[in-house]
């Protein structure tokens, strides 16, 4: 699984071995930062889009986009 257009709402995770559908609840771990309760908000073509229960802090989205720079 890999994440990227990571905001403070929530991101987009692809390369899923398990199918889920908007409405599902998951939680994640986005490298040092989690879990994160998230719930499914799309799915297609084995992405997903998910929406973070809390926000993330813009310090934690600027620390992502800083070392993936398909992240943010």
């Amino acid at each position: 699984m890999y994440y990227s257009q990571i905001s403070s709402q929530g991101c987009r995770l692809s390369g899923l071995e398990h199918t889920f559908e908007p409405g599902d609840t998951i939680e994640v771990s986005l490298g040092p930062i989690g879990p994160i309760d998230a719930t499914v908000r799309w799915s297609r073509d084995g992405s997903v889009g998910i929406e973070f229960e809390s926000a993330l802090e813009a310090e934690v989205v600027a620390y992502f986009a800083a070392i993936i720079p398909c992240a943010a």
